[in-house]
């Protein structure tokens, strides 16, 4: 049976339920949630356990921008996600981030429409697709990779 304290199923509402079936609309809505619970949290090891699931949530975002074709809102989740997880100290998990950044940045240059040579927006998505990779493969303590080989 019920306790004393419990609430009556009628009156429950199931936070699935509020939940719309698209993956950038729940996204944002875990987003809002994590933020609010952050502005409140005080326990140093709960706001660190927040701020994975929150850096985790923009990875999400990034990925699913990044295969819609939305590459400017793709490019400020994964930065997001990188900040979150720089400001945690979780190195692996940013460098990780930093390979999708940077792997949107040659989704954005094989995108463009097909020309002799690159364009010069192409040639810097490229560049900043390389730069990302380095401090990555730097970021979790690999050594550089010779080209040569």
């Amino acid at each position: 049976g019920a306790g004393a304290g419990d609430v009556p199923a009628a009156h429950q509402t199931p936070t699935v339920a509020t939940l719309g079936g698209e993956k950038e609309e729940n996204c944002n809505l875990a987003i809002k949630f994590l933020v609010r619970a952050l502005q409140f949290c005080y326990s140093a090891p709960r706001r660190a356990e927040l701020l994975v699931k929150l850096g985790s949530v923009y990875k999400l975002l990034g990925t699913f921008y990044t295969t819609t074709g939305r590459f400017t809102r793709a490019h400020q989740h994964y930065h997001q996600g990188i900040r979150v997880f720089q400001q945690i100290g979780d190195t692996l998990s940013a460098a990780s981030l930093s390979c999708c950044l940077g792997s949107l940045f040659l989704t954005r240059a094989h995108a463009a429409p097909h020309a002799p040579g690159i364009t010069e927006e192409q040639g810097t998505d490229l560049q900043r697709a390389r730069a990302l990779f380095l401090e990555a493969q730097e970021g979790i303590g690999l050594a550089p990779l010779d080209p040569s080989k």
